[in-house]
């Protein structure tokens, strides 16, 4: 690991008026950071419009020296969470950095790219999201209040409709509202 280091070396010779001779010897060992990523590419996955996600990624320094993330910077939809740059990493540590896919109000794919500059060296990080519009349920009727005696049995329809333009989950339960 990078340090000054002081030694003197001692050379005993046949030398009757100097007996040991003594050499000082200081070495200055220069630490070098090496940057290493746990990926070069995030996939965010398929979002509805506007809607956000949170990926991350890990940065380890296995060099010698501190590793300083002095940037990181990207043309759009993302937000760091974590760090607040310049940073650093020390020797044989990591950092696991988070981001924040800002959502984007259009459909479509999202390509871009996460430049991350280091006394490394800079490096990049692709990423990735489809935005797609979201469904809209509609249900008809908007309740439903009936009585019946005992015995009695009631058959009626309940619409569900999707007016989005994504594919409608659904599932439908049976269980009782809360009264008050």
């Amino acid at each position: 690991f990078p340090a000054t280091y002081q030694e003197v070396i001692l050379i005993n010779t046949s030398d009757s008026l100097q007996p040991v001779v003594s050499l000082p010897v200081k070495m200055r060992v220069i630490g070098t950071p090496i940057a290493e990523y746990s990926t070069t590419f995030i996939n965010f996955g398929t979002l509805f419009t506007n809607d956000g996600s949170i990926e991350s990624f890990a940065i380890s320094n296995v060099g010698t020296d501190t590793l300083v993330i002095n940037d990181m910077s990207s043309a759009t939809h993302l937000i760091f969470t974590n760090e607040v740059t310049p940073f650093g990493i020390a020797a044989q540590a990591d950092s696991t950095i988070q981001l924040e896919f800002s959502g984007s109000p259009t459909a479509g794919l999202i390509f871009g790219q996460l430049v991350v500059s280091t006394n490394a060296g800079n490096t990049n990080i692709n990423y990735a999201a489809e935005i797609v519009e979201a469904p809209i349920a509609t249900v008809s009727p908007d309740s439903l209040c009936v009585t019946l005696n005992a015995g009695e049995v009631l058959d009626t329809s309940i619409f569900l409709s999707n007016t989005g333009l994504s594919s409608l989950e659904y599932q439908f339960f049976t269980g009782y509202a809360d009264s008050s």
